[in-house]
Formats: structure tokens, C-alpha cells, sequence
């Protein structure tokens, strides 16, 4: 089947074509372009491949956590064309996503997003053989109150510069972080999970599927009236 995989969960996107491995792959910083760039990218990665949209069977998309806007761009294109398309839907968490890339590293995988107001979103793995298996559920943390690390644990995703530098200063000697060439996610292993759940017959209804967020807007913050102690919920994308 020909799986197209959506991942705009932060600044970086990325978007592939997946057929028993990739045939065509994009990945991008796209900042807060979302919006203006995702459809362009779709178009083009399509004409290169030279796969029509009717010849896709199968939507992937991460849902987060992430920036609040990019993740809502990328989940509502995916809904709409798993519904205009008749395809089956897969949603992954984006940190599953970015721990199935780095899950060559036998030990804890500790893949991180920004999660705004100096904190990141994470959450522990255990890896393998190209395996990542989660521990808990993702949360947002201050990097610091994980460090030093008690086993051998690998930092990826986003490790930007002051983090690669904190973990390398405080983590201890059993902690190790990606370089910056490994920063940006990869559509393929986004695709790689959604096949996987294919095969057991494992989707997501494109009218109930949401996003994955662990912070309020910011926009709500500044509304109002409104509770910022009120807990997340994530609405339906529309379609």
C-alpha cells in the first residue's frame, strides 16, 4: 500500500510516500509556515514520485505534542484526505515517531520537542533492535530535573545546542544526545508505525481523531475569562 505520512508537529516538517520502505521523502524547517507550504510540498513530493493522489491507500500523521497551530495544519489535512480519499487514517504520537528513528540505541531513549515557557515535551522508551517501547505517557518537564541520567539514555529530537549542552554537562556518563544533522524528524519512520498498525487493522476514525496537546494555548492565556488552570482538552480538527 502507498502511505502517505504528514508531520508538522514543530518547525521542522516533513512529508513521505511509503511503500515497503520510502519512495519519496521531504523533510524541511518550515517555522510557522505550516499553512502556506504544507499543500506546495503534498503537490510536489507527489508529481516527483509520480504517484497520483488516487493511487494512496493509506494517510499518516503525527499529532503531537507540538506547536499548537502546526500540529492542527498537519492532522486536518491528513483527516480531510483520509475522508475524501476513503483510506484508511493512522495517527502516531510525534515523540513515538522521533524514538522508532533513533531505536537503533539499545538502552532509554529520551526523545524531546520544545514544550514553550522554557520546558520540553517528553517521554521515556526503551530501545532495541529497532523497537521503541514507551514507559509512561509524554509530559512536559524542566531537562534539568531529569539529569543526571541512572542508565544509559539517549536525548533526541530537537537537542538544541543549550540542551545538547546541559545534558552534556549535567547528565552524567551514561547519558548521550544526537548531533545537529539528527535534529529534524523523518516522515519515513512516521510511515514505517502507520504500515504496522495497518497490517493488524489498527485506525483511526477521521471524524473523532485529535490532537495530542500538553499545554494550553497561548491564546487562551490571554482571553478573558478564561481558566488557565482548566484542564487540556484537545477539540476535532475541522475537516
Amino acid at each position: 500500500m502507498v502511505i502517505l505520512g504528514i508531520d508538522t508537529s514543530t518547525e521542522y516538517a516533513g512529508v513521505c510516500l511509503y511503500d515497503h520502505g520510502v519512495l519519496h521523502e521531504v523533510t524541511w524547517r518550515s517555522g510557522r509556515n505550516h499553512t502556506v507550504q504544507l499543500a506546495d510540498r503534498l503537490a510536489r513530493m507527489l508529481r516527483e514520485g509520480g504517484i497520483a493522489v488516487s493511487d494512496l491507500t493509506g494517510i499518516a500523521v503525527a499529532i503531537g505534542p507540538g506547536s499548537f497551530s502546526g500540529v492542527r495544519v498537519g492532522v486536518a489535512m491528513a483527516k480531510s484526505m483520509a475522508l475524501a480519499l476513503d483510506v484508511p487514517l493512522a495517527g502516531i504520537p510525534t515523540l513515538d515517531a522521533i524514538a522508532h528513528q533513533h531505536a537503533w540505541f539499545c538502552g532509554a531513549i529520551r526523545p524531546v520537542i520544545d514544550g514553550g515557557r522554557g520546558q520540553i515535551a517528553t517521554a521515556l522508551y526503551t530501545g532495541g533492535n529497532w523497537s521503541a517501547t514507551a514507559r509512561g505517557e509524554p509530559a512536559l518537564a524542566d531537562l534539568v530535573a531529569l539529569l543526571p541520567v541512572t542508565e544509559p539514555t539517549l536525548f533526541c529530537g530537537e537537542v538544541y545546542p543549550e540542551l545538547h549542552a546541559l545534558i552534556t554537562r549535567s547528565g552524567g556518563e551514561l547519558a548521550r544526545s544526537i548531533g545537529p544533522a539528527a535534529h529534524a524528524r523523518r516522515a519515513g519512520f512516521l510511515a514505517e508505525l502507520a504500515e504496522a498498525r495497518f497490517r493488524r487493522g489498527d485506525t483511526d476514525d477521521p471524524l473523532t481523531l485529535q490532537p495530542v496537546y500538553l499545554r494550553r494555548p497561548a491564546i487562551l492565556d490571554r482571553t478573558p475569562g478564561a481558566d488557565a488552570t482548566a484542564p487540556i482538552r484537545s477539540n476535532p480538527c475541522p475537516t
